[in-house]
């Protein structure tokens, strides 16, 4: 497939993009790391749910000069506050891909990285974004093997399958940007902290069209290099199962240390 001619590229990982990619202050990808992580656990009126609508459509990928995507409208994402009140609602617009992943967990990258990017129908935020992280396992995702199958052509796209449930309750989120020119700032950022599994062929189909393609920016992967934080704080919303289970992990050592003394 051919590809679009753009004013920017890969080669130096985003380090020479200008304007707001060079001088702005929040700036995505970043490190997410537990000095810069505030937990929300799940009975905090804070906490945050995700609750999605997914639409089927029979559309065919496109490879691009710098990712593989999708574009269409392929359902809603709307965002409560403690399961009570509708904060916002955001349309999904596209589905793209990155290797290796572009954020990173405690200075972990992972093999892969899904961005799913939303229009704001609250224009609190310019778009809203849910990336999902994969990593190489034993597992291989049926979700990524219908992409890889029907790679450039028509296909039933549909983002549930890549969801155990379409309500997400553990999840980052911080204020950033989007990860290539323009670079603008003002977006939602949204991470599942569940990592999918893919199987060792699956990662090698993106591999080979990324960091393993001589041919696309003399073998570096599409991923922009980790923007500092700036004083930005990630809040980590978490499940009530996590916090209680921690819960009761820091109870149980109490009691067994009481015991022992």
């Amino acid at each position: 497939m051919p590809y679009a001619i753009l004013a920017w590229d890969y080669l130096k990982s985003g380090d020479d993009w200008p304007d707001i990619c060079h001088n702005g202050k929040s700036q995505t990808p970043i490190n997410i790391e537990s000095s810069i992580i505030d937990d929300v656990p799940f009975s905090d009126p804070e906490h945050m749910s995700l609750a999605f609508s997914f639409q089927e459509k029979q559309i065919p990928g496109q490879l691009t000069a710098t990712t593989y995507k999708f574009e269409g409208d392929f359902g809603t994402l709307q965002i409560s506050k403690n399961g009570e009140v509708w904060l916002q609602k955001a349309q999904i617009v596209n589905a793209h891909f990155h290797s290796p992943s572009e954020n990173h967990v405690e200075g972990k990258d992972f093999d892969i990285e899904m961005h799913i990017v939303m229009k704001d129908e609250s224009q609190k935020h310019t778009f809203v974004v849910f990336g999902v992280f994969y990593k190489v396992g034993s597992t291989v995702n049926k979700f990524l093997a219908k992409i890889i199958e029907n790679f450039g052509l028509e296909t039933k796209f549909n983002l549930q399958d890549n969801f155990e449930s379409t309500l997400v309750n553990s999840f980052y989120t911080f204020a950033g940007s989007l990860t290539t020119p323009p670079c603008s700032e003002g977006l939602l950022w949204l991470l599942d902290d569940k990592v999918r599994e893919i199987s060792k062929e699956q990662f090698t189909f993106f591999y080979n069209l990324w960091p393993g393609n001589e041919n696309f920016a003399k073998g570096k992967g599409n991923n922009r290099l980790i923007q500092p934080a700036n004083g930005r704080r990630v809040q980590h919303h978490l499940e009530k199962k996590n916090y209680y289970w921690s819960f009761g992990v820091g109870i149980g050592l109490v009691l067994i240390i009481y015991k022992l003394f």
